[in-house]
C-alpha cells in the first residue's frame, strides 16, 4: 500500500510541474475521442467523415477553452444529421441549441461533463459519472450530465432509424419531424436516466459532506445501491426494457472508478481523528480534524564525480622533493633555539 501512496505523490508532483502541458494533452485526447465517436456513430456527411477533420479539430480545441469543443461537437452532430435529413437536422439543431443555452447559463465551466457523458455510454459505464461528480463536484453538475444524456439519445435514435429518417426513405417531411419530436418528448428511458443520474449525484454529494467516518466510502456504496434501485423500479414502472446484467456490471465498474478517484483526492486516516472545541465571544466551535495520508517522496539526486587532473611539477602551490627535505632540516635546527628562549 505504501508504494501506491508513493506513486500517487509522484503523480501529483509531476502534474504540478507540467500541468499546462498535461492539460493540453488531455484536451487533445478528449477531442479525438469525441470527434471520432461522432463520426463513427453518425458519419452521414462525407466531407466531415474524414480522418483529418477530427484530428484538426482536436488539435485546435486543445489550445482553446473546453466550451469551444462543446460547440464544435454540436456543429459536427448537426452537420451529419442535416446530411441524413433536413427535418431531422433542424429538430436536432433546435434541441441542441436549447441544451447549450441551458448549459451556458447554469454551468458554463463544466463542458467536459457534457462531452464525456456520451463517450461513457458508448463504453457501457455511464453510471460512473454521477458517482464521481458527487464526490468531487456539486449538484449543478447534473445539468451538463443531463444534456450529455440527451445528446447521446439523439445520436442513438438517428443511428437506429436511418431508413425511416433519411430523405430517400418513406414518409414526407412532416412525418419525419413528428417522428423525431415524439421520440424526444416521449422517450421514457432518456428521462429515467437523467432523473436517476441527478438523484445519485445528489445522494453521493450529501453523504460525502456529512461528518461521518468513512463518509466517502459510504457515499459510493449508497450511490451504487440507489442507482441500481432507481433503474430497476423505473424499468418495472415505465416498462422500459433494460439489461439487468449490464446494469449490475456497469454499477460495479463505476464503483471501482469512484474508489480510484477517492484514493487520489480524499485519502485520510480515520484512526487519527481528533475533535477540538473552542469558543469566542459569539460562538462555540466543534471541529473534527482528520489527518491526511501523505508520504514524502525521496528526491534522488545523482552527483557526478570528476577525477582531478594531476598538476605538472614545478607548478605553483606544489613542493619539490628537495625543497620538502630542506624544510624539515630547518625546522629541526630551529627547535632547540625555541626551547632556550625564556
Amino acid at each position: 500500500m505504501t508504494s501506491l501512496y508513493e506513486i500517487r505523490e509522484q503523480m501529483k508532483l509531476l502534474y504540478s510541474k507540467y500541468n499546462l502541458y498535461i492539460d493540453t494533452l488531455l484536451k487533445f485526447v478528449l477531442g479525438l475521442i469525441v470527434f471520432f465517436m461522432v463520426n463513427m456513430r453518425l458519419g452521414y456527411l462525407s466531407m466531415l467523415n474524414n480522418f483529418a477533420v477530427p484530428v484538426l479539430l482536436a488539435l485546435l480545441c486543445s489550445f482553446l477553452p473546453v466550451n469551444f469543443m462543446v460547440v464544435a461537437a454540436a456543429v459536427l452532430v448537426i452537420g451529419h444529421l442535416l446530411a441524413l435529413s433536413l427535418e431531422v437536422g433542424a429538430v436536432a439543431a433546435a434541441i441542441l441549441l436549447v441544451m447549450l443555452f441551458l448549459y451556458f447559463v447554469v454551468a458554463p465551466g463544466q463542458g467536459y461533463l457534457l462531452l464525456v457523458t456520451p463517450v461513457l455510454f458508448v463504453l457501457r459505464i455511464p453510471y460512473a459519472l454521477p458517482l464521481v461528480m458527487g464526490l468531487v463536484g456539486t449538484p449543478v453538475c447534473a445539468v451538463p450530465i443531463g444534456c450529455g444524456v440527451a445528446a447521446y439519445y439523439i445520436m442513438h435514435f438517428a443511428r437506429e432509424n436511418v431508413a425511416s429518417l433519411s430523405s430517400a426513405g418513406s414518409g414526407n417531411m412532416g412525418d419525419r419531424m413528428k417522428y423525431m419530436l415524439e421520440y424526444v418528448t416521449g422517450n421514457q428511458e432518456m428521462f429515467l436516466t437523467i432523473c436517476a443520474f441527478a438523484a445519485v449525484l445528489a445522494i453521493v454529494y450529501l453523504i460525502r459532506r456529512a461528518s461521518l467516518d468513512y463518509s466517502w466510502q459510504i457515499a459510493i456504496g449508497a450511490g451504487c445501491l440507489a442507482n441500481i434501485l432507481i433503474f430497476l423500479i423505473g424499468d418495472f414502472a415505465m416498462d422500459v426494457s433494460g439489461s439487468i446484467l449490464g446494469l449490475l456490471l456497469g454499477s460495479v465498474l463505476s464503483a471501482g472508478a469512484a474508489f480510484a478517484v477517492q484514493f487520489f483526492v480524499f485519502s485520510v486516516d480515520y484512526t487519527g481523528t481528533r475533535k477540538v472545541q473552542f469558543e469566542d465571544d459569539e460562538y462555540y466551535y466543534y471541529v473534527k480534524a482528520v489527518p491526511k495520508i501523505t508520504i514524502s517522496v525521496q528526491d534522488k539526486q545523482v552527483k557526478e564525480i570528476h577525477r582531478q587532473s594531476r598538476r605538472p611539477r614545478g607548478q605553483a602551490g606544489q613542493r619539490r622533493p628537495g625543497q620538502e627535505r630542506r624544510t624539515h632540516r630547518e625546522e629541526a635546527r630551529q627547535a632547540p633555539r625555541r626551547q632556550e628562549r625564556p
